[in-house]
């Protein structure tokens, strides 16, 4: 895990941990959205499986000027080996989070747009 809530990451610094893990899960939030605290409540962000990033979009203007698809919160994406494999909306279980997890690597080792299988 890794946790940038002590201190918000910068841009440079988040793009650092993607590209230095094998995987990594992005969690975007803020504080004011309910939908976004009942997440991190219910998942318990300690039983995710990869490492993770969380971001408040409200003190990360920086990365989300680079990433401006967001759709709202709570948004994750997914990545592996520096590469984006996937992004979802308003997971609420730590299951759902799971099956996207798993989900997602079978999407990269089918793939060859990102150098897994013949896809």
């Amino acid at each position: 895990m890794i946790n940038t809530n002590q201190k918000q990451a910068s841009a440079e610094e988040i793009q650092d941990i993607i590209d230095k893990n094998d995987s990594v899960l992005v969690f975007y939030h803020s504080r004011w959205s309910g939908p976004c605290n009942f997440a991190k409540d219910v998942i318990g962000m300690d039983e995710i499986k990869p490492s993770y990033i969380s971001v408040d979009i409200d003190e990360s203007p920086e990365w989300i000027k680079k990433h401006p698809n967001i759709p709202g919160v709570p948004y994750f994406e997914y990545y592996i080996k520096g590469q984006r494999v996937s992004s979802v909306l308003g997971i609420t279980s730590i299951a759902d989070l799971n099956n996207f997890i798993e989900a997602s690597e079978v999407v990269y080792e089918g793939c060859s747009d990102f150098g897994g299988g013949s896809g």
